[in-house]
């Protein structure tokens, strides 16, 4: 769920073992880090990428 090639993840998180915790506090600090579009159905979530896969969850 994390935008690997972003510049912020690059420079601060790339190649380092991350906690789930500290991805997560990553994200909400740096919004841009977070894969688009997400889409969650009952207990199951994707990133629907391309837009076609959000069909699968359905």
């Amino acid at each position: 769920m994390v935008r690997q090639k972003e510049k912020i993840w690059i420079e601060n998180f790339k190649g380092k073992i991350v906690s789930d915790d500290d991805i997560i506090q990553s994200m909400i600090q740096n919004p841009i880090l977070i894969e688009r579009p997400i889409v969650i159905n009952g207990d199951k979530a994707i990133i629907a990428r391309p837009l076609e896969k959000a069909v699968t969850i359905i």
